[in-house]
């Protein structure tokens, strides 16, 4: 029943992961940073589109003091279209088009930026959860270790040292876990924030290559250019 349990609650662990390309693709869509200046390339776009018309023309109706009877009194209607001269048109458009590369510009420096932060921090996770795998292994077998020790002293009473010693490194092992596993919440909580949701549980693996034995690495120093 217990074996069935932890299976149950790994398994729900594994489906409830994202991966590192989610993350990455999520937060291109909810950064309150990208949408600013997406905010602001639509607002340009806008800009260059009214850049090339007219501006609106003004129609205003004046009208005189007098009594309408009187031979004086007068009503104007007054209609008036700006033209601007020439190649003033162009020249705002094309500074639209100016700003327009700008802004693009600027977006896409703040994707390669925040992907690259995302990425690091994704590599911290993967980095801590790894140590934390090594100090969960060594506080097995010191466990083991302490087991051993204890199984002896029925025999041999100078077993008491090696005890103490192992139990001071178990203890000292439950305190590094226990800082990684703070290390780890605060680097999942940095990640929520340059991801602007949060993420619980990222699933990242990275492949590390053996290290080459002394004979390839004799003869990759021998071996000339």
């Amino acid at each position: 029943m217990k074996n069935l349990l932890l299976t149950l609650l790994l398994l729900s662990s594994t489906l409830s992961a994202i991966t590192l390309g989610e993350v990455i693709e999520k937060s291109l869509i909810n950064s309150p940073s990208l949408e600013s200046i997406n905010a602001k390339i639509k607002a340009n776009e806008h800009a260059s589109d009214a850049a090339n018309q007219f501006s609106n023309p003004e129609l205003s109706l004046s009208k005189n003091t007098l009594d309408s009877s009187q031979a004086m009194s007068q009503t104007v209607l007054t209609l008036k279209q700006t033209l601007p001269y020439y190649g003033k048109r162009d020249a705002r458009q094309n500074i639209s088009f100016a700003q327009d590369e700008v802004l693009k510009e600027q977006l896409h420096s703040a994707k390669s930026v925040m992907v690259a932060k995302i990425k690091t921090e994704a590599y911290s996770i993967w980095e801590l959860r790894e140590l934390y795998k090594i100090i969960d292994e060594y506080i097995t077998l010191t466990k083991q270790n302490i087991e051993l020790y204890e199984s002896y002293t029925s025999v041999d009473d100078n077993q008491h040292m090696g005890i103490m010693k192992a139990e001071l490194s178990l203890a000292d092992l439950e305190i590094q876990k226990s800082l990684l596993k703070a290390k780890i919440y605060a680097s999942y909580a940095k990640l929520s924030y340059l991801a602007a949701f949060d993420v619980k549980n990222i699933d990242i693996e990275l492949k590390i290559a053996n290290k080459p034995d002394l004979n390839s690495f004799k003869a990759g120093l021998s071996t000339k250019p």
